[in-house]
């Protein structure tokens, strides 16, 4: 969905193009390597990249994360039961999908947002 915004000039502008229009932060490197890249690499869009979370939700790293939204004194026992949270955990671990990451990753800002802000 292409949003549209108006300027205080009333000119009309789409956010994609504006950010792809003024994107300053890249033009000392499209300048510098204009002679190695093809310009189709020079000239494109920005483009995402995929994250693993489901990877990141199931290891070593997420293990404080897992204790906040899993964990006994989980600032999320008010709004969920505890019990379907880790069950539903566990069926995720054993197909760590981006999806499973996604939900994972959401549940725990969450938690940290109970924590830190409605404490």
């Amino acid at each position: 969905m292409e949003v549209a915004h108006r300027g205080r000039s009333g000119a009309e502008f789409s956010v994609s193009s504006f950010s792809e229009h003024l994107d300053v932060s890249k033009y000392p490197l499209r300048r510098e390597y204009c002679s190695v890249l093809p310009q189709s690499v020079l000239c494109r869009k920005k483009m995402g990249f995929p994250l693993p979370l489901g990877q990141w939700a199931i290891g070593d790293g997420a293990r404080d994360y897992r204790n906040l939204v899993l964990g006994g004194d989980s600032p999320l026992c008010d709004l969920f039961d505890l019990h379907a949270l880790k069950r539903w955990f566990e069926g995720g671990r054993l197909n760590p999908s981006d999806a499973f990451g996604r939900k994972f990753w959401l549940l725990a800002n969450l938690g940290l947002f109970f924590k830190e802000v409605l404490a």
